[in-house]
């Protein structure tokens, strides 16, 4: 049996998940035997902020938000990760490195451009999605 390969995915991800994007298949990309998903309390804490801007009040409501969490907590291994890596990129991001450590993800999959100039920190390869659709999603 193949090992299952461990991803995180950053907030503006979850973001467009939930929103519904086109390019985005929940579907899909949640029911894929062969990856594992895996979450902090900090990540999940940043996609609940973010989801609560009026910006986005028009695409879900806070029941969506708290139902998708709530998925998440019960399906995937949330980590309560302690700050050990500040990234000079953009400091609020530093809780994706911590993640990174502590999960030994293989990959982080973003749409933040700061991110993805990091291109790969320790064992985790930072992509965005379009390339993360080509290496798993394409059938």
């Amino acid at each position: 049996m193949q090992e299952k390969t461990t991803i995180i995915l950053d907030t503006n991800i979850l973001v467009s998940l939930l929103i519904g994007s086109k390019k985005l298949d929940s579907q899909k990309l949640f029911s894929h035997q062969q990856l594992n998903f895996v979450f902090s309390e900090d990540l999940l804490q940043e996609f609940e902020e973010i989801t609560q801007r009026e910006k986005f009040q028009k695409y879900f409501s806070s029941q969506s938000v708290k139902r998708f969490i709530a998925f998440i907590q019960k399906n995937y291994t949330v980590y309560n990760t302690k700050q050990k890596f500040i990234f000079d990129g953009d400091k609020k991001d530093s809780f994706l490195f911590d993640l990174m450590i502590e999960s030994n993800a293989a990959y982080l999959i973003t749409g933040d451009k700061i991110l993805l100039n990091t291109k790969k920190f320790n064992k985790t390869e930072i992509i965005s999605y379009s390339e993360f659709m080509n290496i798993f999603l394409e059938d």
